[in-house]
C-alpha cells in the first residue's frame, strides 16, 4: 500500500516509475491469484483453478506491459510525441517573438519520458547582431520548456533575403 501511494502520483510521467509501479501492481495481483487458488483448491479440491488463476494472471500483465513496450519502444526510437502539435508550437512561436520572420525545418522528438527536443531554421532580421540572436534563442528556450515542455532546442538563424 505504500509503495502505491509514493508511485501512484507519478506513475503515468516517466515511463521508468510506471514500470516500477506495474511492477509492484503485478506481485500484488499475483499473490492476491495465487491466495484465492489456493483457497478454492483447499475447499473445493478443484487443481485446474491453480492453472486458470496462473493464465488469467500472465494475460493481465503481458497487457500491461505491452502499453509499457510501446512507449519505451517509442522513446528508443526518438519518435514525433503524440501530445506535441507542431503547428501549435509554431504559431505560439510566431506570436510571441517579432524578431522571427519565418521557421522551417522543425523536427520535434522524445529523449526520454516527457523530455522533448526540438530543432528549426529561424529566418530572423540580417541586422539583428549575434548577441541579440543569442538573447532571443535563451528566451524562445524558457518559452518552449515552459509552455510546451520542450527542454532542449537548438536553433539554426539564417538571414532573411531581400529582394
Amino acid at each position: 500500500r505504500l509503495t502505491h501511494l509514493i508511485l501512484n502520483d507519478s506513475e503515468r510521467k516517466d515511463i521508468n516509475v510506471r514500470s516500477a509501479f506495474l511492477h509492484m501492481l503485478a506481485d500484488a495481483v499475483s499473490s492476491i491469484g495465487v491466495v484465492i487458488a489456493a483457497a478454492v483448491i483447499h475447499y473445493r479440491g478443484w487443481l485446474w483453478v491453480d492453472p486458470l488463476i496462473s493464465a488469467v494472471i500472465a494475460l493481465v500483465i503481458l497487457s500491461w506491459c505491452w502499453g509499457l513496450l510501446k512507449d519505451s519502444i517509442c522513446v528508443l526510437l526518438e519518435s514525433y510525441p503524440q501530445d506535441i502539435q507542431p503547428q501549435e508550437i509554431l504559431r505560439a512561436l510566431k506570436k510571441n517573438f517579432n524578431e522571427v520572420e519565418d521557421i522551417h525545418d522543425i523536427h520535434i522528438w522524445e529523449i526520454t519520458s516527457h523530455m522533448y527536443m526540438l530543432t528549426a531554421h529561424l529566418v530572423v532580421d540580417p541586422s539583428l547582431k549575434v548577441s541579440d540572436c543569442e538573447v532571443l534563442r535563451d528566451r524562445m528556450c524558457r518559452f518552449l520548456e515552459s509552455d510546451f515542455h520542450v527542454t532542449h532546442a537548438t536553433f539554426q538563424f539564417e538571414g532573411a533575403t531581400r529582394n
